[in-house]
């Protein structure tokens, strides 16, 4: 899977709004690749996903413009899920890590990583129906 997103900013120039000041705004863009590896099993003859992986890969430029750099953020994520035929419970793991920013003209470049668990309650998912007769 791939997408792409360009907003262009470029109506909004702020320079004239806010002399003296070192920052502008600019056209941003983002992109990103990713793909997912699922295990399925038909289940009461629907197809039930047991298990998944996915990855991916970004990179965007952000519509902030500072001391003349464009604020850039780049950086992979992977992560699973299960869930369960017993109960109606899923749940997933993804982790994170990215780079945002520039050391370049006297900017702070940040190295962040972030993990999150879910947990999710599905009934609706596990029900039988109700038949109307």
């Amino acid at each position: 899977m791939a997408d792409y997103r360009y907003q262009d900013w470029n109506a909004l120039k702020t320079k004239n709004l806010y002399p003296g000041n070192d920052y502008d705004i600019a056209s941003s863009e983002r992109g990103s690749l990713g793909f997912e590896i699922s295990k399925k099993r038909t289940f009461y003859n629907s197809k039930v996903e047991l298990s998944y992986f996915q990855s991916g890969v970004y990179y965007s430029n952000s519509y902030l413009q500072i001391n003349g750099q464009q604020i850039k953020d780049m950086g992979v994520t992977a992560g699973f899920g299960v869930n369960s035929l017993k109960t109606p419970l899923a749940y997933s793991m993804t982790f994170q890590y990215g780079i945002k920013g520039t050391t370049k003209n006297n900017l702070i470049r940040e190295n962040y990583f972030n993990v999150t668990f879910l947990i999710n309650y599905g009934s609706i998912w596990y029900t039988k129906g109700k038949k109307f007769e």
